[in-house]
């Protein structure tokens, strides 16, 4: 089982993938989490390139505002400050 988990590091995959099962089969604590995944397997590659950025500009602005005050990179105030 070592060799297998070694394995798995080595290529960057789950034991599931490593032994070719591809699809999760487990449950989501959110349903909305399941069909996301449906979905985003379902996009040709541009779109899920386009759904990605999207989803990680949405979960950088989530951050955002839970730390208040503090300017994201490359923001106006921290052209100000470097000027």
């Amino acid at each position: 089982m070592a060799q297998a988990f070694e394995l798995a590091d080595f290529f960057h995959c789950s034991l599931d993938e490593l032994a070719g099962r591809w699809e999760y089969v487990g449950t989501y604590a959110d349903e909305r989490q399941r069909q996301l995944n449906e979905d985003f397997a379902s996009m040709d590659e541009a779109t899920k390139e386009a759904a990605a950025a999207a989803v990680a500009g949405m979960a950088a602005a989530c951050a955002q505002e839970e730390s208040p005050g503090e300017e994201p990179p490359g923001s106006d105030s921290d052209s100000r400050r470097a000027g």
